[in-house]
């Protein structure tokens, strides 16, 4: 009159055994420990469980296609613009302009006030003070005075200043120095830097809210796609240099309840796991 039962899970095999009649819950016995880091092959879990030497070899390759791609968007910086790149502005900025006060929210995602409050935000995921100061002294070096020696080099102009059917946002600004994007950087850099910390989704999430923030500053009428093609290169740029300056540490532990049910009754067990990077 007893039946045994086996259940396999990642985290082990669990065992029981229980009366047919009586309608009292099974002891259980693991077969393997609850307690046990990541496995490799956990997307999330990849930039910490991932070699030094693998990681370094994926920022180095990183920075060297940003560079490569900072260079090549330079080099085809010109007054006027090239065809294609006057074709791809006016199919952006040539659409309704009926949501500007809603794309001008978005746009303030690449604000410089997004510096502190991602510096913020990374504190609170590593609690770790060496890539928050690695952050934030990246985004005064690169992000704000590689950005301003390029724009003084480059010396080109706002879409305004180079087409006379271009349409300004209502805050968009038309004069100044449009090459590169300084909201192109600020969102790539954070979007860089973060995602060494994050899951995959949220990397994902982070690229595509930059992307947006990009286009739509395309949209308002205040750069060229080159400008962003150029921003986004020098974000990216300063934020693998923050992976390279403070590389990641481990997170803390946490707890992961698993339940299982036998006959309407839950049986209930922790699991104690590696925080997410």
């Amino acid at each position: 009159f007893f039946s045994s039962r086996r259940r396999h899970t990642r985290y082990g095999t669990v065992t029981g055994i229980q009366t047919c009649a009586l309608p009292i819950s099974w002891p259980l016995s693991v077969s393997t420990p609850l307690t046990k880091p990541l496995e490799a092959r956990d997307p999330a879990a990849a930039s910490v469980a991932a070699p030094a030497g693998q990681r370094l070899a994926g920022d180095g390759a990183r920075l060297v296609a940003a560079l490569g791609a900072l260079g090549v968007a330079a080099a085809l910086v010109a007054d006027p613009p090239a065809f294609w790149e006057a074709a791809a502005f006016h199919a952006l900025n040539g659409l309704p302009h009926v949501v500007d006060p809603a794309v001008w929210a978005v746009t303030q995602v690449g604000s410089s006030v997004m510096i502190p409050v991602a510096a913020a935000a990374l504190w609170l995921r590593v609690k770790d003070w060496k890539p928050v100061a690695a952050f934030l002294a990246t985004s005064v070096l690169v992000g704000w005075l590689a950005a301003q020696g390029m724009q003084e080099l480059a010396d080109r102009g706002r879409p305004v200043a180079l087409f006379d059917d271009a349409t300004l946002g209502v805050t968009a600004i038309a004069d100044g120095v449009g090459f590169p994007s300084g909201h192109a950087v600020v969102v790539f850099m954070v979007a860089t830097a973060l995602s060494r910390y994050s899951p995959r989704r949220v990397r994902w999430g982070l690229y595509g809210v930059a992307v947006v923030v990009a286009l739509a500053r395309v949209y308002v009428g205040a750069h060229m796609p080159l400008d962003l093609i150029g921003g986004a290169a020098l974000g990216v740029i300063a934020g693998t240099l923050v992976h390279l300056v403070a590389p990641p540490t481990e997170m803390p532990p946490r707890e992961k309840v698993l339940t299982f049910q036998s006959d309407g009754r839950d049986t209930v067990m922790t699991h104690l796991e590696r925080g997410r990077p």
